[in-house]
């Protein structure tokens, strides 16, 4: 998330909400709950809180984005916050966490309309799909990265590591990628952005 320093913090207060744990249906669905079920803290990036206030503004944006869109029930977890850093004139800030589903799309453009000013990107990797989406005003642009490229950034060697260490040594250079797509669109968008006078 990119824009300025005020907004993004207005945005960081809103987010952050309920308990950030492993839900209960992914969790016995994976046999992954373990020692989890404990470990209660507030959640940084509760979709709840981003949610439309009202049932028929949440089912419009629903039926706008299909299967694009993720209920808030299918909440955020393991949610890690990195620091405000100052990029030019506007603040960036980034969100990690996992998802039982898809990336919240839903959420998070409608959540983009209440906050003009800020610019959203999410990157997801998932089964071997990685994506990023662009979400400004409620509208998002997505890019769909090629086998090419992730294999080419991931040095694929499929028979050399078993799945999950494989999968660790390369998501942070596909997730720097994903993230990196969309960086010309972000420095356009925010020259169009007023600076707040202090």
């Amino acid at each position: 998330m990119v824009g300025p320093r005020r907004d993004v913090a207005r945005f960081r207060r809103q987010a952050r909400g309920g308990a950030d744990v492993l839900p209960v249906v992914y969790a016995l669905q994976t046999d992954a709950l373990g020692d989890r079920e404990a470990e209660v803290r507030p959640n940084p990036l509760d979709l709840d809180r981003l949610r439309p206030p009202d049932e028929e503004s949440h089912e419009r944006i629903s039926e706008k984005l299909g299967d694009l869109y993720m209920d808030p029930k299918w909440n955020t977890w393991d949610v890690h916050v990195g620091r405000t850093k100052t990029v030019g004139a506007h603040a960036r800030l980034e969100y990690s966490f996992m998802t039982a589903w898809c990336e919240p799309l839903g959420p998070i453009a409608y959540a983009s309309q209440d906050h003009p000013t800020l610019v959203f990107v999410l990157a997801a990797v998932a089964d071997e799909e990685y994506t990023s989406a662009f979400v400004h005003r409620g509208r998002i642009r997505r890019w769909r990265m090629s086998e090419r490229t992730w294999e080419k950034l991931a040095d694929y060697e499929e028979e050399d590591e078993e799945e999950g260490e494989f999968l660790a040594d390369y998501q942070p250079r596909i997730m720097e990628a994903l993230l990196a797509h969309w960086e010309n669109a972000i420095a356009k968008k925010m020259a169009s952005v007023p600076k707040r006078r202090r």
